[in-house]
């Protein structure tokens, strides 16, 4: 039996996929759509915030980020 997971937290800069890809991805399947992802990145402007938003996205961690804050996430 394949699980669901409650959250995914994703990089953005991946080699194959990046990290908006596979929340655009997720949010267009009904099995994953209800998923948060929270996204990892060193990019924060406001317009790459504002596209992963879009795409699916609940929250950003801007890296190099504590373990700490993602737990509060």
């Amino acid at each position: 039996m394949r699980m669901i997971p409650d959250l995914i937290i994703s990089d953005v800069m991946m080699d194959k996929m990046d990290g908006y890809a596979l929340a655009k991805a997720l949010s267009n399947q009904d099995k994953y759509n209800h998923i948060p992802i929270i996204l990892l990145t060193a990019k924060s402007t406001p317009t790459d915030r504002l596209k992963g938003l879009r795409l699916g996205a609940i929250d950003f961690i801007s890296k190099p980020f504590s373990f700490e804050e993602l737990s509060q996430k």
